[in-house]
């Protein structure tokens, strides 16, 4: 599963992983908090207080529909 990170900025970044283990492994500390600082991924790097939202993108079930 991917998951596709919209920035407040409209900038649109895809991840291969879901949303919960990116918003739990990545984007949050222990507390559950956001964090103010720079996630770096293999391509880019990001701020989550700067994501406005996350969609998750089942790409075997997209095919299945013709997309």
């Amino acid at each position: 599963m991917k998951t596709r990170i919209f920035m407040d900025n409209g900038k649109v970044y895809d991840v291969d992983m879901d949303a919960k283990s990116l918003i739990e492994n990545h984007l949050t500390d222990t507390q559950g908090n956001l964090l103010d600082a720079f996630i770096h991924f293999d391509e880019f790097s990001i701020n989550p207080v700067h994501i406005s939202s996350l969609e998750e993108n089942d790409e075997t079930k997209n095919k299945s529909i013709g997309f």
